[in-house]
């Protein structure tokens, strides 16, 4: 049976393991978070708090990364970024473009070259048949002064397959982030930002033209807009979305009222991803299901969106 079939013949039957089985791409997610709560928690020398079923704010969801489970040690980055491989693996990703923050550098003394040599010998070590591109984000909560000096060099390295600008929408304006990309862009690394998530259609269109954006992560509130849509879709700008992320901050009401079904229908290439596992709790492979399950989307098109990712 080609993949395909097995993929539709196992949303159909409710097979999560059939599901797991079918490659897939998570092209949306971020290292420190992306190894499942419970295998995260067990290794991690003190126990850390289940996350919120909601976060009321962006705020909420930050003070839970960084005041009761984020990083503080190497011997904790050790481990998330361990897990981090370890699931997508489990999950039958074979295509991962996975976020490290650029702030990691700073756990080995400011050397690039120690990053990358611990970032490749992590992947080898725990996924090796995943193909990875490492991306590198950076968030709004800090000046483009205090990036630049981590993220020039790093693109220039030739290592990084893409990079990503997160964190708060409201914080810092996307302009001053604007050599960066530029960078990018002539580097031929491909471009990513978070935008859409907590503000509008008009936001989505503005960071895609000012960044020469390749993809955009999230990029929901384009469904506020028939003429941001039709945008994004000539231009053939992929939104990467995460659904169950989207519900857990708010975002959305429920899966059911998700705009990937809007967005889809208006011809944007859209993919289905996990963004943060540890809080949010549903693999590439579960979001699927949830999505099919909730009779979202049918099987058949579900397919389309995997292979987008595939082939993205």
């Amino acid at each position: 049976m080609d993949t395909k079939n097995q993929f539709i013949k196992a949303l159909e039957e409710n097979d999560l393991q059939g599901i797991k089985r079918v490659p897939k791409s998570d092209l949306h997610c971020h290292s420190g978070l992306n190894g499942r709560y419970e295998d995260v928690s067990k290794r991690l020398p003190r126990p850390i708090p289940r996350p919120a079923e909601y976060f009321d704010t962006f705020a909420d969801f930050e003070k839970y990364i960084f005041g009761d489970i984020y990083l503080n040690d190497r011997s904790n980055l050790d481990i998330l970024i361990s897990e981090a491989f370890r699931q997508p693996k489990s999950d039958g990703v074979t295509r991962l473009e996975m976020s490290f923050d650029f702030n990691f550098v700073y756990f080995f003394d400011s050397k690039i070259e120690k990053l990358i040599e611990y970032i490749d010998e992590m992947h080898q070590k725990e996924a090796p048949g995943i193909l990875s591109k490492p991306e590198i984000g950076f968030s709004r909560t800090f000046t483009a002064k205090e990036i630049e000096p981590i993220m020039i060099p790093l693109i220039e390295s030739g290592w990084v397959g893409s990079i990503d600008l997160y964190g708060d929408e409201l914080a810092h304006p996307a302009k001053e982030y604007q050599y960066i990309y530029k960078t990018a862009d002539r580097y031929n690394v491909k471009r990513k930002a978070h935008v859409g998530e907590y503000g509008t259609a008009e936001d989505v269109r503005e960071v895609v033209e000012l960044f020469n954006l390749n993809a955009v992560q999230h990029g929901i509130a384009a469904a506020e807009s028939a003429e941001v849509m039709d945008f994004l879709a000539k231009n053939n700008i992929p939104l990467n979305v995460c659904p169950s992320s989207n519900v857990s901050l708010k975002r959305v009401k429920s899966i059911q009222t998700h705009p990937a079904r809007v967005l889809y229908d208006q011809g944007i290439n859209i993919t289905i991803n996990s963004d943060d596992i540890l809080i949010f709790g549903k693999s590439v492979s579960e979001e699927y299901a949830l999505l099919y399950n909730e009779k979202v989307f049918t099987a058949e098109e579900l397919n389309v969106i995997r292979e987008n990712g595939l082939n993205q």
